[in-house]
């Protein structure tokens, strides 16, 4: 083999490698992915459903909440899969326009003072979150311990197993949650 075809070759190599490092290595998933496949959603039928069936189906909600003027409680589901934008590797311009795309889906499920589910909430959505925004709401995580104590709450008044990661993987979660309803304001 002559040094030109094994330059060749070593050049086409380290651009497969780095195209597999950023399209591939640069992604990440929180929560819970059975939100994606909407067949798990249409088991669960308002006015049918229970939360223990919505346990049955999801698992532990990454947040619980109860409305003040009623006796409506909702569990609130996140999946989100970011990945690197390739902006993010445009030389200096990528350290002020990069950052990551996001899909996330966001499930609210509604109960009655009966346990029995009212409504389903199911919002998809897909972003770019810019770098800099990214690291200031990753840095505000105030809600981190409210959140795993309304959701081990929950799941001790119906002695259901809790999994601390999972609280802990929404708390991950906030920073994308943050950005999207700011958005929308």
């Amino acid at each position: 083999m002559c040094e030109k075809e094994r330059s060749m070759k070593t050049i086409v190599l380290f651009l497969a490698i780095g195209c597999g490092a950023i399209t591939g290595g640069c992604s990440l998933t929180y929560g819970n992915a059975k939100l994606a496949d909407l067949n798990t959603l249409k088991v669960l039928k308002k006015g049918e459903a229970t939360k223990f069936d919505v346990y049955d189906q999801l698992g532990q909600p990454h947040d619980v909440s109860y409305a003040r003027s009623s006796q409506l409680c909702t569990w609130e589901y996140y999946w989100t899969n970011m990945s690197m934008s390739l902006r993010t590797f445009i030389p200096y311009a990528g350290y002020v326009i990069g950052g990551y795309n996001t899909d996330t889906t966001n499930t609210k499920f509604i109960f009655d003072q009966n346990h029995t589910m009212v409504d389903l909430r199911y919002t998809k959505d897909r972003r770019h979150i810019n770098t800099w925004s990214t690291i200031g709401w990753l840095v505000n995580r105030s809600e981190q311990t409210s959140r795993a104590d309304r959701v081990n709450h929950e799941m001790e008044i119906y002695d259901l197993p809790h999994n601390k990661k999972i609280t802990k993987d929404a708390t991950r979660l906030d920073a994308v949650k943050n950005h999207v309803s700011q958005d929308k304001h």
